[in-house]
């Protein structure tokens, strides 16, 4: 049992995970060193228990304390009460994460976002925007307001920390997106919401009927449009035939 900041972990890989969660280590080589140096550790051993975090969700972390991010406990009835208090939050977070050391550029919020997804972070050619489903937002605006714009905003700030390194490609949901969730906003990092999603519109899936010389397929719209574009695109792994489309199902 190893004590650390007042927490017992019951071995130095988990010790490792932890600081590097709350921001008492990062990945450098030379973080690597003081760390293994302070535990009894090779670097590999460090530099191998990082690498493993990634997709792992049992991390024991002591439960971080959130920093000044309110959240009004009231029903918003105004879509336009809706959006000013989203582009608050965000601002709120832009100045977060510059006393955390990252300064990164404002980008654009858009509105449009539909279905079950709450939020998304996203990136178009060289363009960089938040999307937001204002529907659900209005509907859960307490929880919206502390966990969904932080989560969003830390795909953008993992994005912009990491998008000079073209050999790495970080995990949505990795250690890199968990890091800044605990060491910036002192937030658990969930990954999905659990919001009430019957009232609002949910897309219909388009799904298409194919057939080989011995059995039927129904595939999603990315490969009926493939399809469409070149006929020869995809065989049947049995008997090796092309597909021919049938109807819309």
């Amino acid at each position: 049992m190893i004590t650390y900041k007042g927490v017992n972990y019951d071995s130095k890989a988990s010790m490792v995970r932890a600081m590097f969660l709350a921001g008492d280590m990062d990945n450098s080589p030379e973080q690597k060193k003081r760390v293994a140096a302070m535990l009894g550790m090779t670097v590999q051993t460090v530099h191998a228990t990082l690498v493993k975090m990634n997709g792992k969700p049992a991390i024991t972390v002591p439960a971080p304390k959130a920093p000044v991010i309110s959240a009004p406990k009231m029903f918003v009835d105004s879509y336009v009460d809706v959006k000013r208090l989203i582009e608050d939050k965000y601002n709120e977070c832009y100045k977060i994460a510059k006393t955390k050391g990252y300064d990164i550029p404002k980008i654009d919020i858009d509105w449009s976002l539909k279905g079950t997804v709450a939020g998304m972070f996203c990136v178009k050619f060289a363009r960089k925007y938040f999307r937001v489903n204002l529907e659900l937002a209005k509907q859960n605006m307490e929880d919206y307001l502390k966990q969904t714009i932080p989560h969003e905003f830390s795909h953008y700030i993992v994005r912009a920390k990491e998008s000079k390194n073209i050999y790495h490609r970080p995990a949505p949901h990795g250690w890199e997106w968990k890091n800044i969730m605990v060491s910036v906003f002192g937030l658990a990092p969930k990954r999905c919401h659990s919001y009430d999603v019957s009232t609002v519109r949910q897309g219909r899936r388009n799904r298409f009927e194919y057939k080989c010389s011995c059995n039927t397929f129904v595939i999603g719209a990315i490969r009926h449009r493939n399809l469409q574009i070149n006929p020869t695109k995809y065989r049947c792994r049995i008997c090796k035939g092309h597909l021919t489309f049938v109807k819309k199902v």
